[in-house]
């Protein structure tokens, strides 16, 4: 999971990704990933959704 969100937060300047991936694995215990679509190649275009959430 701390793949895909360094994904995101590497859009982030330097410094700020620092600060937020900290703030990721500090309440990785408490994050929640779900995914809809395929997981395949098979359809590239196909639609998907992610959405993670911290429960504190």
């Amino acid at each position: 999971m701390l793949g895909v969100i360094a994904q995101f937060v590497g859009d982030m300047r330097e410094g700020h990704a620092k600060v937020k991936m900290s703030e990721v694995k500090k309440h990785l215990h408490a994050t929640y990933f779900a995914w809809a679509g395929r997981t395949n190649d098979d359809a590239p275009s196909q639609a998907w959704y992610a959405s993670m959430e911290v429960r504190r």
